[in-house]
């Protein structure tokens, strides 16, 4: 199986079952502490008990006590109702980037594709092109300007069919969960060149885009959801 060896790919232990049961084990073990948290501070949205300590100590407060609700059923409906919001608010347009006839279209201006639907149409390169505040994005912007236009339209192209045609005759919602394995999932394809912009779009980007329009299937491979694991 073909894989680029650009420095950014993930580490090749990673595709590795006897790894990937080992990092299972380990999220399973410790799954409950942390969902437990996640779902008494809201999401992130609450201030825990350690952390009003803190604040207190420093004002030179010895002992301050949160009252902690009981009704933790409807904090997980609050996280969950938020999260739905915050995922459908900009799908749209990534629907409408996977539209089979529009990318047609494009074939005859892919300087405009990668200039407006890229560019600023995309929510998530849009958002990475313009955080001028992360200079560490500034090479990502130099790889965005310097990208092939044809070869971006190319690689959204073959990402709109592997997409389309995985969802249809692949995936299965009786049996897609039960998959435990890497090779068994039959994405492998996604880590060659038909499906990569060097430094553009990469495991992250094609990753979101996916999911934005195949929650079910495709999972987020984004900063964050790394740092949970």
């Amino acid at each position: 199986m073909y894989r680029h060896k650009d420095e950014r790919s993930v580490e090749a232990i990673c595709y590795e079952q006897d790894h990937v049961q080992k990092v299972l084990s380990k999220i399973k073990e410790k799954f409950m502490d942390y969902i437990n948290d996640f779902i008494e501070l809201e999401a992130g949205c609450g201030i825990s008990q350690k952390t009003v300590e803190k604040i207190a100590k420093g004002l030179g407060i010895q002992e301050v006590k949160i009252k902690k609700s009981k009704n933790t059923s409807q904090k997980f409906k609050n996280i969950i109702k938020e999260a739905i919001n915050d995922f459908e608010k900009d799908r749209h347009k990534y629907i409408a980037i996977f539209d089979e006839e529009a990318l047609e279209e494009y074939k005859d201006d892919p300087l405009g594709f990668k200039s407006t639907v890229l560019r600023n149409d995309c929510p998530i390169i849009h958002a990475t092109l313009y955080n001028k505040r992360a200079k560490e994005l500034d090479k990502y912007r130099y790889e965005f300007n310097i990208s092939d236009a044809n070869e971006l339209l190319d690689v959204v192209t073959n990402l709109y069919y592997f997409g389309r045609d995985y969802y249809n005759n692949f995936y299965d919602q009786d049996k897609y969960d039960e998959i435990d394995n890497y090779e068994d999932l039959k994405i492998s394809d996604l880590d060659t060149e038909d499906y990569t912009v060097y430094g553009v779009i990469g495991g992250g980007i094609k990753s979101h885009m996916l999911y934005k329009v195949y929650p079910a299937v495709f999972p987020n491979r984004s900063r964050d959801a790394l740092w949970a694991i």
